[in-house]
């Protein structure tokens, strides 16, 4: 359930710049399923450098949990995006009582600052386009689609 979590903060902050007419600034929506659960992805990259993200994960059977994120991303070098997270939460909506002990257990100060550190320690991401209003990436071993929010 970690994995999937990273995977999904991750999904979230991989593409982006900082120069305003950049095609990446805007709303972008994803999807992606790992180990049978789904996650809806729509995440806001501002002109100013900066994004705010929500994964909506359904787990099967279980119920689904809902993850926000924010932070700053920049381009490196070879053209690929660098984010640093400095914000995450989590919430779950009808999960079994273990679950949400565990994901009580990684909302607190000190897990969500590991979160944070795991996220950050990531390599940039390349990304590849489709046209203006598509990209993909890949994060983790997973491909990921977005699609410009209209």
């Amino acid at each position: 359930m970690r994995h999937f979590a990273v995977l999904c903060i991750a999904g979230l902050v991989i593409a982006g710049c900082s120069q305003a007419g950049d095609p990446i600034v805007g709303t972008w929506t994803g999807t992606s399923t790992v180990s049978g659960m789904s996650a809806n992805m729509e995440m806001t990259y501002g002109a100013d450098g900066t994004f705010k993200g929500t994964v909506v994960a359904k787990v099967p059977n279980q119920g689904s949990f809902t993850i926000t994120n924010g932070g700053k991303w920049e381009y490196d070098s070879a053209k690929k995006l660098k984010v640093t997270v400095s914000s995450v939460d989590m919430k779950t909506e009808g999960m079994p009582p273990q679950v949400e002990a565990m994901f009580k257990a990684s909302n607190t100060p000190d897990a969500k600052a590991k979160l944070m550190k795991d996220i950050n320690a990531e390599p940039a991401q390349a990304i590849t386009w489709n046209g203006n209003d598509e990209f993909t990436t890949q994060s983790q071993g997973q491909t990921v689609t977005f699609k410009r929010k209209k």
